[in-house]
């Protein structure tokens, strides 16, 4: 697989046709945590390299992306806030074998079209009633 890119902020993302795979992790969360509008910008960022390396737009709208990026981001949060509590149901097996599944689901963010992208109508249909975020806290 190919190189990721990490020329903007230490974001990783790479590019393949219809797609865009971004790294969420700590330098995201850095990034997320302590720049304004963070989730339009990276989005805005991420479709003009896009649309510089293979000459056409990448058919997701900002907002979508923007939204995408978000929600992936804070369910990876939220997983590891909950893996590190220590209550009983927490512990059980079942829960932890959930947890480590989402964990490895969230690494990378996976933006595609929607011929690619079977989730697509989702991140669009949200992005089309939530309010963009505007700041990761």
């Amino acid at each position: 697989m190919k190189k990721w890119n990490t020329k903007y902020h230490g974001i990783g993302f790479k590019f393949e046709p219809q797609i865009v795979r971004i790294r969420n992790d700590e330098i995201l969360r850095f990034y997320l945590t302590h720049q304004k509008a963070a989730c339009q910008r990276l989005a805005r960022v991420v479709r003009k390299a896009y649309r510089l390396k293979y000459g056409t737009e990448l058919k997701i709208s900002e907002k979508s992306m923007a939204t995408e990026i978000w929600f992936h981001y804070r369910i990876k949060r939220i997983s590891l806030m909950l893996e590190g509590i220590h209550w009983k149901v927490f512990q059980k097996s079942g829960f932890r074998n959930f947890l480590d599944k989402v964990l490895i689901h969230m690494a990378v963010i996976d933006c595609g079209e929607r011929k690619v992208d079977n989730n697509r109508w989702l991140w669009d249909l949200l992005a089309a009633v939530l309010p963009v975020p505007y700041k990761s806290l």
